[in-house]
């Protein structure tokens, strides 16, 4: 599901309105808002439910980590380290494939790039 789509028109303002209904019971909000997560998820692939899980467990695990932690300069490099995660597989998911085809681009005009061994009429690499 991506943002401008007729699927996500929909799903958002529902998601909304129930959150909002819900904001003031933390105990049924915050349940609802992870199932919501994973839905989203879930509609652009099955398999990114898997990377959602994962953050979420090491985003609990750190905030446990962080609660037991004795003294504030631990618990600042754990807050970082969280942090820093997060950021990295928002960049990797986000902007990978930029980076991939910025470089690719790049060495193939200094003539680095990507050879293809098959006849010019079948390559697809070239």
């Amino acid at each position: 599901m991506v943002f401008p789509s007729i699927p996500f028109a929909v799903f958002f303002p529902i998601v909304l309105a129930i959150s909002w209904a819900l904001m003031a019971r933390p105990i049924a909000w915050k349940p609802f808002m992870l199932a919501a997560s994973y839905v989203f998820y879930a509609a652009a692939g099955p398999t990114f439910c898997l990377l959602l899980a994962g953050v979420t467990l090491a985003n609990q695990l750190a905030a446990v980590l962080i609660s037991r932690a004795e003294g504030e300069r631990r618990r600042r490099i754990l807050v970082g380290s969280a942090v820093a995660l997060d950021l990295f597989v928002l960049g990797v998911f986000k902007y990978y494939s930029f980076f991939v085809g910025q470089l690719a681009s790049t060495l193939g005009h200094l003539g680095l790039g990507r050879r293809c061994r098959c006849s010019r009429s079948r390559c697809r690499s070239a």
